[in-house]
């Protein structure tokens, strides 16, 4: 059986779809991030988690809404994943948008994209 050029691209368009909605729909946060912690893709699951929306994350820096004492671990994961080392778990403080709260969370894996 021959695959056209354009079942091909129909696929994937479609596999991406199904991936998207995985990511809106699913309960587990995830975050894609640019360089230097700018939150390139933020799930709904992760925005409620920090209070904000996706829109609202999105651009912003995650080290925003990390506590003080995070910042250093978190920032040497991500040299170190461009870097092509590894890629690690780190549990950490989330501070909240409104800064009502903060949690700890297990953040990872990091890795280059």
């Amino acid at each position: 059986m021959t695959v056209s050029h354009d079942t091909r691209a129909g696929i994937a368009h479609l596999a991406a779809d199904d991936f998207r909605a995985l990511l809106e729909t699913g309960r587990e946060p995830i975050a894609v991030l640019g360089v230097g912690g700018v939150i390139r893709y933020a799930s709904p699951a992760w925005a409620a988690l920090l209070g904000e929306s996706p829109e609202e994350l999105q651009g912003r820096s995650l080290f925003d809404r990390l506590a003080r004492e995070s910042v250093p671990p978190v920032s040497k994961a991500l040299a170190d994943a461009l870097g092509g080392a590894r890629s690690v778990h780190l549990d950490v403080v989330l501070v909240r948008g409104d800064a009502s709260s903060s949690m700890r969370a297990t953040l990872g894996p990091f890795r280059d994209a």
